[in-house]
């Protein structure tokens, strides 16, 4: 049987697809933000990030209208592994893309990354 060049390259795709999903699906984290609207703080999901170790130092990385909240002091936190609590993000260095005129809808970028502290990371779980 002659298969279609097409049909292999799709073949490929899915191939690789699940190798990826297998290998980063445990360093894609949700990103929550507190909510204190209302007499009960909670937790509500502001988007997520990606945990990635770059010349051996932990950073997540994620957009950084995700991150903007941090700006005005509102606590952010990222997902551990499962059974864990959120890990605040606090400490260590974050630095955001700069939105054109103050406008974040205008950036292109839209990057945003936090160098971990060695506390967080621990507390991140193996990734």
């Amino acid at each position: 049987m002659v298969e279609r060049l097409a049909d292999a390259a799709k073949a490929l795709i899915r191939i690789r697809s699940a190798h990826a999903m297998r290998d980063f699906r445990p360093a894609v984290r949700p990103i929550y933000v507190l909510n204190i609207s209302g007499p009960n703080p909670r937790l509500k999901h502001a988007g997520t990030g990606v945990l990635l170790k770059i010349d051996g130092r932990a950073i997540l990385v994620t957009a950084a209208h995700v991150l903007d909240p941090l700006r005005e002091g509102i606590p952010l936190s990222v997902g551990g592994p499962p059974g864990t609590h959120p890990v605040p993000i606090k400490g260590g260095v974050v630095r955001m893309t700069t939105p054109p005129q103050g406008n974040r809808l205008k950036d292109h970028v839209d990057s945003a990354f936090w160098k971990m502290p060695d506390e967080a990371v621990g507390a991140l779980g193996k990734v």
